[in-house]
């Protein structure tokens, strides 16, 4: 049997903060482009990425780690007990 991080996802993220609407701008096969409201200040913005990602995917906060880039517009995303498929086609559903 494989193991479960099989179904993690790595997803890049490049993170617009600051934005007139917490939306998903772009999506391409290797990165997604969001926009949060939030200003990048005291952890707010990172903290409105992952709600926003739980949200669109259906998921629980806690399914979402920001593994590197935690000062950077440039992130990587650990989503928890969902392939890297299933995140992309929940997310193209979305795209503002």
């Amino acid at each position: 049997m494989d193991s479960d991080s099989s179904a993690a996802c790595l997803l890049e993220v490049f993170l617009k903060p600051k934005a007139k609407n917490n939306k998903i701008v772009a999506l391409d096969d290797s990165r997604v482009t969001i926009a949060v409201t939030a200003p990048p200040v005291d952890n707010k913005a990172n903290a409105a990425l992952i709600k926003f990602i739980a949200d669109q995917l259906g998921i629980r906060k806690s399914a979402c780690t920001i593994v590197k880039g935690y000062r950077s517009r440039n992130k990587v995303v650990t989503i928890i007990d969902m392939p890297q498929e299933t995140v992309f086609a929940r997310l193209r559903n979305r795209i503002a």
